[in-house]
């Protein structure tokens, strides 16, 4: 099995991006393993954090056309690295806590077409919590901050 990182969500260096990122630890700081992230669910956090409605059963990923994908880790069965664009981590970043529940809401709809174990009510609003903590981190230190859609 090909390595990958110890994360789903992080910001690092560009020169660690370049390697894989397989030194990336989740630490709650700079990197998090959050599940349920994929291609679907990082789409509707972008539609949830612009305020825009998305249907869950069927979205549009187009929204993801700045999300550069930076790293492929097997040609066959992934997993792939992707870069969240600067406006979007820097979005991230400045979600007020009066706005948090709001965005976890909306974003939570995603997960209902996951199948069980579904997250329940306050652990989408974690999730949310802990990206919007890289995110901040990722701002704070000049790096850039990655999803990571994990293959098969």
């Amino acid at each position: 099995m090909v390595p990958h990182p110890k994360a789903t969500v992080f910001a690092t260096s560009p020169e660690e991006t370049a390697k894989g990122a397989l030194s990336v630890v989740a630490d709650g700081r700079t990197a998090a393993d959050i599940s349920g992230i994929r291609a679907e669910s990082v789409a509707a956090l972008q539609y949830a954090l612009l305020g825009q409605t998305y249907d869950p059963g069927g979205i549009d990923l187009s929204i993801l056309t700045g999300h550069e994908q930076v790293y492929v880790y097997t040609k066959t069965h992934g997993g792939w690295l992707f870069r969240f664009p600067d406006d979007i981590v820097r979005l991230l970043a400045a979600v007020p806590d009066d706005n948090l529940g709001g965005v976890a809401e909306r974003w939570s709809l995603i997960f209902e077409y996951d199948g069980p174990p579904l997250p329940e009510a306050g652990e989408v609003e974690g999730m949310l919590r802990q990206i919007i903590t890289i995110a901040q981190t990722a701002v704070g230190r000049h790096l850039s901050m990655h999803w990571l859609q994990e293959g098969c």
